[in-house]
């Protein structure tokens, strides 16, 4: 009885906190948007899509995990064809680190992306519910060397 009680409490305890800490965001939250989604998905046969909140600040921030097959020989040409798709819609290249990584920037559609390399995205680390989805998709996939990891994110200033 006495552990009931200990349990209702700390249940009842935790549901408030929770509950103050969404009423604190407000409306702060930051997401890609449906356009920039949809240029991004443009790029190759999507394999794998995760969305994962952190809070950064007072900020709730959605990022977008997704995998692509570009159907490419090598992870150097998946990245490159990747890149060079979203700057043909007039996103620019931000920081390129070609052939492990290039972060490219929509000041139009307020968003930001980083492209990389399937294995390369494994080498640096990701959430175990993105891992498990890039997972299934290189299993998936014909060749898992054409497969891109893409990071999608709203502008932040």
């Amino acid at each position: 009885m006495k552990t009931h009680r200990i349990f209702r409490v700390v249940s009842e305890i935790t549901l408030l906190l929770v509950l103050v800490a969404a009423c604190t965001w407000g409306d702060k939250h930051s997401e890609a948007g449906a356009g920039a989604v949809r240029e991004v998905q443009e790029i190759g046969v999507k394999m794998a899509d995760v969305k994962s909140d952190f809070i950064e600040s007072d900020t709730l921030v959605t990022s977008r995990y997704m995998v692509f097959d570009l159907e490419a020989p090598r992870a150097e040409d998946a990245l490159r064809k990747g890149a060079d798709n979203l700057r043909s819609k007039g996103w620019r290249v931000e920081v390129d680190r070609f052939p492990g990584s290039m972060y490219l920037i929509s000041d139009q559609l307020g968003a930001a992306v980083l492209l990389e390399p399937l294995e390369q995205a494994f080498a640096t680390g990701v959430n175990e519910e993105v891992k498990q989805a890039a997972e299934a998709a290189r299993a998936k996939a014909g060749d898992p060397g054409s497969l891109l990891f893409v990071s999608l994110e709203a502008l932040r200033s």
